[in-house]
């Protein structure tokens, strides 16, 4: 399937999301194109696995809404240990403010709208490798 939307092979993906079900349906579309998935069930946990395997770790695609530590301050602080860190920001819930602090500034990250297809997911982590 990868070779139909021209994707990149073998990759590495850390996906940071609250919810289990959006984790469980990433980590099977990351499956179909030969992706690798780390599951992260929130921002603190996805912080310590992305010191743990980013040298491993090709994208982390985080949700921007969680409890405790939401996508912003999770990709501040992957972004802390690796400045070049490529991080795409999801989330069902977002104003235009947030979507264009997300876009200027430090953070510049490109969002992807819940629920979103696959086609639009592997795309966005394609043209952000």
């Amino acid at each position: 399937m990868s070779e139909i939307l021209n994707t990149p092979e073998n990759l590495t993906i850390l996906f940071i999301d609250d919810e289990e079900l959006m984790r469980d349906v990433a980590s099977m579309m990351f499956e179909d194109v030969g992706w690798k998935s780390i599951l992260a069930t929130g921002g603190h946990n996805g912080v310590e696995l992305y010191e743990k395997y980013q040298d491993d770790i090709d994208i982390a695609i985080i949700d921007f809404s969680m409890p405790e530590m939401n996508g912003v301050e999770t990709a501040q602080a992957i972004r802390d240990m690796n400045s070049s860190a490529k991080i795409i920001m999801i989330s069902g819930l977002i104003t235009d403010e947030d979507l264009s602090d997300l876009a200027h500034g430090d953070m510049k990250v490109p969002f992807l709208a819940k629920p979103f297809h696959f086609q639009d997911l592997v795309a966005c982590v394609s043209e952000s490798l």
